[in-house]
């Protein structure tokens, strides 16, 4: 609801009645009958002076409307003075306005209208082409300057400024993005072939995804602060931003070595020490063993027999993972094609480990131990579904790679649902994918 405010107010020495409904709670006052007005909530005060300046034109319209109609009867200037004095006293038009008038409407053919006449108003010289020409070379000149920089060159105001780039020069200050690697174009191009590679063995298998087996290593560490994102938090919108002592990042950590495919996690392995060749063979005779144990259905010739594996493992190009002795025992292994320098293609660097490590951020462990408890208790807590959806967004990503040219790109974004070409296979219980890895 709201209350009717009514007041009588001066605009150029001439009173006009004002009638508006304002809302409950607003403090609104007149001083001095003038066009001071007080008021808590800024909006209002525009409303008013809108509402005033908008009575004071209907009034001169009415003025012209009559002395039109009072020239058409062929009044002389001073009847026609003396006929509004009488009508609207103090609120007449002055004289040589009413004489202006009449002599326009005495020269007319009876169509003259009563409203002013359209005029292009005051030059607009702050968005003048030589500004705008100004503002380009500045900005040419160090693509890095600041509003501020841009503005002293220009000679205009800030807010000038913003307009001169933002509209007329159509550019906006962008951020650097960080990427692991400046590409050159053979290494786009290479990119590009190993993604249409994987996409047209997808085509020809559709279960290729089931299949696949991911893995890679990375650190955790004892203690992996917050970010500023991470600390946000809803609070009264009047209250002070909370405080938040800076920390660094302890120097303990262990590497986390993990697999996994549409079902879960296959295999966790901690190393304290340095990840080499040797250390990847251990953890890939590890990872046979607990494919034939947890996945029968990936291995159905046995841990003896070595045909009828169902099963693609995906790596990066570290070197413990392209050196000649890991090369000679993965030989008989199906492999599936990665680009150099893509952690955007390789789902242990989108999915989980971004996802572990969030999990674990600001949380303090005490020893390796307590560390290694957290991991296994982050990973067992990832759900199947999660793990379908990350490998379903990979295909995804190799189109888009593709579309870019080899290019780096932002995440997919885009909510997968269910695959139904994951089969479960006939030996899959659901139990024991609760097994934990370790």
């Amino acid at each position: 609801m709201g209350f009717l405010w009514r007041c009588n107010m001066l605009i150029k020495d001439r009173p006009v009645a004002v009638k508006m409904r304002l809302p409950d709670r607003m403090s609104v006052t007149v001083c001095n009958q003038n066009c001071l007005t007080v008021a808590r909530n800024m909006k209002v005060v525009g409303l008013i002076l809108l509402c005033l300046q908008f009575a004071t034109m209907q009034c001169l319209l009415d003025q012209r409307q009559n002395l039109k109609f009072m020239v058409a009867e062929g009044l002389t200037p001073v009847q026609c003075w003396q006929c509004l004095e009488a009508v609207y006293g103090e609120d007449t038009m002055s004289k040589p306005t009413m004489h202006r008038w009449h002599l326009w409407f005495n020269q007319g053919d009876g169509h003259t209208p009563v409203t002013d006449l359209v005029r292009c108003g005051r030059p607009c010289v702050q968005t003048s082409p030589e500004k705008v020409e100004a503002a380009q070379a500045a900005v040419e000149e160090d693509r890095r300057s600041s509003l501020k920089t841009i503005t002293e060159k220009v000679g205009v105001s800030v807010t000038t400024t913003h307009k001169l780039v933002k509209k007329c020069l159509s550019l906006k200050h962008k951020v650097a993005k960080f990427v692991p690697q400046i590409l050159s174009d053979e290494q786009k191009r290479t990119t590009v072939k190993f993604c249409t590679e994987n996409l047209e063995r997808l085509r020809k298998d559709c279960h290729l995804l089931d299949k696949l087996i991911c893995g890679d290593e990375s650190p955790v560490y004892i203690l992996d602060p917050e970010s500023r994102s991470d600390s946000k938090q809803w609070l009264p919108k009047d209250s002070l931003r909370p405080q938040k002592a800076l920390r660094q990042r302890a120097q303990k950590k262990t590497m986390l070595m993990a697999f996994f495919n549409a079902r879960g996690v296959i295999l966790t392995e901690f190393n304290d020490g340095r990840v080499n060749s040797d250390t990847y063979i251990k953890t890939l005779k590890q990872l046979k063993e607990n494919i034939h144990r947890k996945r029968p259905f990936l291995w159905k010739g046995g841990l003896d027999g070595q045909t009828d594996r169902e099963f693609v493992i995906q790596h990066d190009n570290a070197s413990c993972h392209t050196s000649v002795p890991t090369l000679a025992y993965i030989f008989d292994t199906d492999l599936l094609t990665h680009p150099p320098y893509s952690p955007d293609l390789a789902p242990c660097d989108y999915f989980l480990f971004p996802l572990l490590k969030q999990k674990l951020r600001g949380h303090k462990h005490r020893n390796l131990r307590d560390l290694k408890v957290s991991v296994s208790r982050v990973l067992r807590g990832i759900t199947e579904e999660q793990y379908q959806q990350a490998l379903c967004k990979l295909p995804l990503r190799w189109r888009k790679c593709v579309q870019s040219g080899g290019e780096y790109f932002e995440g997919c974004g885009v909510d997968v649902p269910f695959n139904p070409y994951f089969d479960l296979g006939p030996d899959h219980d659901q139990d024991e994918l609760q097994e934990d890895s370790d």
